[in-house]
């Protein structure tokens, strides 16, 4: 055999242009190797020795700052490895100093040639421009699929009809909650500040609200307490700068805005299994009402609504990153880079909310490397920004692990309490369902409310009617990989469901409060509406030419046309099962017992004392509440209204684990001491800790209630240091004439020493940096929308 040296050219530049690998096999084509880390290295090579020695420091720093440059072009143009490749060439070419200084040492011992003797080397303007002209055109049509007009007009109609039900969807999820919350909603158009039995109210700025979610040490006790940050107080942040800065109507807007945003998260990952318009319609209203049946709308459990609205886009564009998902003909599904980047930044909102999805979201992306068939690096770095986001928490909860600290993973800014949460127990199947639906139908059986009784089994029917047909989907051959993969998340949201009934998050005046199941029971049901989504087929609306002439028809298909009927028929058998459940767990979900529900409030303290709160920030008053002669509900006021800033499951985990400091058990024992009697050193005791004021609010609706408010009036009233400023039907307010201690006053400047802490500043850099990053990646470019499908 003969080797000449053409052949041997020829197989270095199929290697260089990434057709061979390096032994020589072939590329697969639908994942060649990328040959620009070796073709911008060898332009750095010529670059640096076409110059003298003594000028590579200067060109150095030009390319650290251009490598920076052409890194954010590179990513704007959703190309992050490239991004990555020109970021690190001016330090990987350390590496080559030494060939590099010998080759300029050979270049520059020959001789020097004018440029003018070398024509035949250079390029003309004119040929640059012609060079750069054909090269757009070779990109335009690699990249550009030809449609001829009548195709162009069959997808613009198909568009116009899915937009059209995705609006209709919207509208009617929104409607059917402002219906069903009007007097919430007229509230809120009021002013009012959204409230429940888990839900406290605000009268909070956007600046405490960013302050709660960045600062590591907690302002809602006494002497404070250096604890982790509230992640979900970035998603109440930027729901607050949409709302112009408005705290108090950016969490009416999360209320009623989550159910059209909801519905139109579920249309988007239904459509990554269906292009079904009935279908992807009744997935979107059923995933609406799931969060219904949850109760999350009959105690405004805000945190669980922002997993509902952004978990399901954000799976959405896990399957598009990937390529696995339906698209119109005739396009072909392709992977993205961008959607990866979007799936990414929607991730991280659900996780802010709702701690404990981080370690589902970690096990559900891992298990699905298996099941991809290509691109599983992506997979690999959509989880980071929602690290990044809760790093503080995790951190913390591994270094306490010992004392209980993993807890504050478990729990929300809701209020918990035994009779929404239930307590720590280990639980089965049905028992969580039952705790995460209300579907205790021994109970309702025994108390005889046939309406209840009947909504209830109808949804537990329709429940079970659900899981047998995403069942079906594991035996599908055309959906062999995405129905395990979504069954896998219905494992991991299983086990994070058992798992958070298990473990202890706060305390109550009942005991324990068990953490919430309903962050895996989202996980459970947005698998199975997936599958189910799936057992319909692509249902594509493929594109029908004109008919051939009679002449040249030909006989019709008989067992196509049957097979396309039934197919037919079983989406319409699962589109009336997704609009019976959807009926079933919406009136099921309204009829269940959650407290008081939801309301809107104007009141809250007086305002002699709400201007002697604004004054100064170490400001503090002292709010109780008699439930009766035995029992009295503190808070410390530092707003208007005993707030939601100040809700921290970092703190409740800390309380639980018995480690808050003396402050807060002398502020205790001093409230019961007032309940008991008239008090002196209650009061004094109360004043070393810096509250300058007490307000005991009035309960006229309970008859003990109102009976052991009296009896604590008079024993505050009788007691020394204390006078009182104002006296009406919402309550009494009394100021502290006892000299303050500094207690308060020391807090409040730990607090602004902790804004100094380096791993703080390091902590936000990164995040910052990271979300920057794939934000630049996910922004969508014209010339890139034309590419990604519907």
């Amino acid at each position: 055999m003969v080797v000449v040296p053409m052949a041997a050219v020829a197989h270095r530049r199929a290697r260089y242009e990434g057709v061979r690998t390096r032994d020589g096999r072939a590329v697969d084509e639908m994942g060649p190797l990328d040959p620009l880390p070796e073709r911008l290295r060898a332009e750095r090579r010529y670059r640096y020795t076409d110059v003298a020695m003594h000028r590579w420091p200067f060109l150095w720093i030009a390319d650290v700052l251009m490598s920076v440059l052409g890194a954010m072009v590179s990513l704007l143009r959703k190309s992050p490895y490239e991004a990555w490749t020109r970021l690190s060439l001016p330090w990987r070419g350390w590496g080559d100093a030494s060939r590099a200084v010998r080759a300029r040492r050979r270049v520059s011992a020959q001789s020097t040639v004018a440029m003018s003797r070398l024509r035949m080397l250079r390029a003309t303007r004119r040929q640059i421009r012609q060079w750069r002209s054909r090269d757009r055109a070779r990109l335009s049509d690699g990249a550009t699929l030809a449609l001829n007009p009548l195709v162009r007009a069959h997808l613009h109609r198909r568009a116009i009809i899915r937009s059209t039900c995705a609006v209709a969807m919207a509208f009617l999820a929104f409607l059917s909650i402002v219906i069903v919350r009007w007097d919430v909603f007229r509230g809120a158009l009021a002013g009012g500040s959204l409230m429940s039995s888990q839900l406290p109210p605000t009268a909070a700025d956007l600046g405490m609200v960013i302050d709660a979610a960045d600062n590591w040490w907690y302002l809602g006790n006494a002497a404070g307490t250096a604890v982790p940050s509230t992640p979900w107080m970035w998603v109440w942040a930027g729901a607050s700068v949409l709302a112009g800065g408005n705290v108090v109507a950016a969490l009416s807007l999360l209320f009623f805005a989550s159910a059209p945003v909801c519905a139109l998260s579920m249309w988007a990952l239904a459509g990554v299994f269906t292009r079904s318009d009935t279908l992807r319609v009744a997935a979107g209203l059923a995933w609406v009402s799931v969060g219904v049946l949850m109760g999350l709308y009959q105690t405004a459990n805000l945190p669980m609504l922002t997993v509902m609205m952004f978990l399901p886009v954000a799976f959405a564009f896990v399957f598009r990153a990937v390529g696995m998902y339906h698209t119109e003909d005739p396009r072909i599904p392709r992977a993205s880079v961008q959607a990866a980047a979007c799936a990414a930044l929607a991730f991280m909102p659900a996780v802010a909310a709702e701690p404990q999805l981080v370690l589902g979201l970690l096990l559900v992306l891992v298990s699905f490397m298996p099941l991809v068939r290509r691109h599983r690096i992506m997979l690999l770095m959509i989880p980071i920004p929602s690290v990044a986001i809760v790093a503080p928490n995790v951190v913390h909860a591994l270094a306490t692990v010992t004392s209980g600290g993993v807890r504050q993973l478990f729990g929300d800014v809701m209020v918990s309490g035994v009779d929404i949460n239930g307590s720590p127990a280990a639980m089965g199947l049905i028992d969580v369902l039952d705790r995460a639906f209300g579907l205790r139908l021994a109970t309702l059986i025994a108390s005889r409310e046939d309406l209840t009784m009947m909504l209830t089994v109808v949804s537990a029917v329709m429940l079970a009617v659900t899981a047998v047909v995403a069942c079906l989907s594991l035996f599908l051959p055309f959906v062999l990989r995405v129905s395990r993969m979504m069954w896998m998340v219905m494992v991991v949201g299983l086990l994070l469901s058992l798992a958070s009934s298990r473990i202890a998050v706060s305390t109550s005046s009942q005991g324990s409060v068990a953490g919430s199941v309903l962050p895996g029971i989202a996980l459970v049901m947005l698998g199975l509406l997936s599958c189910l989504c799936m057992v319909a087929g692509g249902a594509v609306r493929r594109f029908s030419p004109l008919p051939l002439s009679a002449q040249s028809e030909k006989r019709p298909d008989s067992h196509g046309a049957v097979r396309a009927s039934m197919s037919r028929v079983a989406r319409v058998a699962l589109a009336v099962v997704l609009a019976g459940s959807c009926a079933a767990w919406f009136m099921s979900g309204l009829a269940r017992d959650m407290g008081r529900g939801v309301s809107t409030t104007v009141d809250g303290l007086p305002i002699i004392a709400s201007d002697y709160l604004g004054k100064d920030p170490t400001h503090r008053i002292l709010a109780m509440s008699a439930q009766n002669l035995s029992r009295v509900d503190t808070s410390l006021m530092r707003t208007q209204r005993g707030d939601l800033v100040d809700s921290s499951p970092a703190m409740a985990a800390a309380e639980l684990s018995s480690t808050v400091g003396h402050a807060s058990n002398l502020l205790s024992s001093s409230a019961a001491r007032l309940v008991a009697g008239t008090d002196d050193d209650a009061i004094r005791d109360i004043a070393s800790l810096g509250i300058g004021g007490i307000y005991v609010v009035a309960d006229s609706d309970d008859t003990t209630a109102s009976k052991a408010t009296e009896h604590l009036v008079t024993n505050i009233t009788s007691s020394d240091g204390v006078e009182v400023v104002v006296s009406d039907a919402s309550g009494v307010y009394y100021r502290i004439t006892t000299p303050l201690g500094s207690t308060v006053k020391d807090s409040v400047g730990r607090s602004e020493q902790s804004r100094a802490d380096s791993w703080r500043r390091l902590w936000l850099v990164v995040m910052g940096v990271v979300t920057g990053l794939y934000c630049c990646v996910a922004i969508p470019l014209s010339f890139r929308l034309r590419k990604e499908t519907a």
